[in-house]
């Protein structure tokens, strides 16, 4: 029964207008990202997109995007696996299987592009500390969407972290 719930949070880009249909009154957030190795940071970042709106919807990053963007050895996770795992936290509303492949996309860093323009999202979340920032920012904004770049500090009494700070870590332990 868990396991249906968390699945049903789970759409591709085909559904993405109807999302808009049905929450036509709602304010709709997008983000997306690698969350490869979940921590605070993301369950923080996540959050404080969510405050933006109504319905949070978030692009996870395809297996080949991310090994363009972060190297070989990366993701630890298979997409299939950070899919099901970003879908069954609490703030998540809807998951986005990009079904885009790199041959099919302008640049691996706006993969979710073409995802954007079909939800037509209020807001697009960033995080701050994202390299492409400004590339990122044109496109949506060219689109007619609400930029916004979010921090992932994590509240009080946390340790930050980050996932190449745990994947480093973990390199020293073994």
């Amino acid at each position: 029964m868990w396991q249906e719930k968390i699945r049903s949070k789970i759409i591709t880009e085909k559904d993405l207008q109807s999302i808009r249909e049905k929450y036509k009154d709602k304010k709709i957030v997008f983000t997306s990202g690698t969350f490869d190795v979940i921590h605070a940071g993301h369950i923080t970042y996540l959050n404080n997109c969510k405050s933006l709106g109504d319905v949070l919807v978030v692009g996870v990053g395809r297996d080949s995007v991310i090994k363009n963007l972060k190297g070989p050895s990366r993701p630890i996770n298979p997409e299939n696996n950070r899919i099901f795992l970003v879908a069954s936290l609490q703030e998540v509303d809807y998951v986005l299987f990009n079904q885009n492949t790199p041959e099919t996309i302008e640049s691996s860093e706006l993969d979710y592009i073409k995802s954007v323009s079909l939800l037509k999202p209020d807001f697009f979340c960033i995080n701050n500390d994202n390299n492409f920032l400004e590339l990122n920012k044109k496109a949506v904004e060219r689109l007619g969407i609400n930029f916004v770049t979010m921090n992932r500090d994590v509240p009080k009494g946390i340790i930050p972290t980050s996932t190449t700070k745990i994947l480093d870590k973990l390199k020293k332990t073994t």
